[in-house]
């Protein structure tokens, strides 16, 4: 149970720092915006619908869809590196 809580929060925490990097930005930024909180929800709803080991493969759903979406978004270009700390 634990570790599927962890999974989410790691889930949430990067997408929402996703979302606060390219809030306002162009339209690659709203693209982003969008991809993050797809997989918020899906994420959610997995922690939410889901359990035992379904969870996991719900998660790592939420995830390979959520690279995809992204991919869609930045095409070839390079995004800037996030200043952590």
């Amino acid at each position: 149970m634990a570790r599927k809580w962890a999974i989410m929060l790691v889930v949430l925490v990067c997408c929402v720092e996703l979302m606060q990097q390219t809030e306002g930005q162009s339209s690659i930024g709203q693209c982003m915006i969008t991809c993050s909180q797809t997989a918020i929800s899906c994420a959610t709803d997995c922690g939410i619908s889901r359990g035992g080991s379904g969870a996991l493969s719900c998660y790592q759903g939420c995830g390979a869809s959520d690279i995809a979406c992204l991919v869609s978004c930045i095409g070839t270009q390079v995004l800037p590196q996030p200043k952590c700390g």
